[in-house]
């Protein structure tokens, strides 16, 4: 087997049950590391939604350029983020930070529904892959079909330090 740029063991000659396996181990690395961004009260709350904003855009990029593993990476951190982590800090839910926050809100609404339509598209994927690999090339070391160039993140941790890139 081999590992994909993000970090998720693939194989060629996968069955039916490890093509969910697959889609479980990214689904699992998108939330670890959406769970992982330290959110610390005392930076402003706009340093927050701006990496939220900063995911989600990028994440639509990859979903536009059909770079399917990177888009759902993102756009699901995205909603951990906002729904999950971002909560925790003192200022989400003060009255002026509440226009962006109904505006992400309803961006992770709109995110659901490109999340079930990525997930349909990587398990029809890795199903096509796991169909039409011989399964001798599973035992090779032979993998990684996602198309990713090279080792790392794929470039997918950007907006992660919380930091002011993408800031206008």
């Amino acid at each position: 087997s081999a590992i994909s740029t993000n970090g998720v063991e693939t194989s060629p000659g996968m069955s039916a049950g490890s093509v969910q396996a697959r889609f479980s181990a990214l689904k699992d690395l998108a939330e670890r590391t959406a769970r992982e961004i330290h959110v610390s009260p005392h930076a402003p709350i706009r340093r927050y939604f701006s990496a939220a904003s900063s995911m989600l855009r990028q994440g639509r990029t990859y979903l536009s350029e059909c770079a399917w593993e990177q888009a759902f990476l993102l756009l699901y951190r995205f909603n951990i983020f906002f729904l999950e982590v971002l909560p925790e800090h003192p200022g989400f839910k003060k009255k002026e930070s509440g226009a962006e926050r109904r505006r992400l809100k309803a961006e992770c609404a709109l995110v659901l529904g490109e999340l079930a339509g990525i997930k349909e598209t990587l398990l029809e994927t890795y199903r096509q892959a796991a169909a039409s690999a011989p399964p001798d090339e599973a035992a090779d070391g032979e993998g990684g079909r996602d198309g990713g160039g090279g080792e790392g993140g794929g470039g997918d941790g950007e907006a992660e330090g919380g930091g002011g890139e993408g800031e206008a």
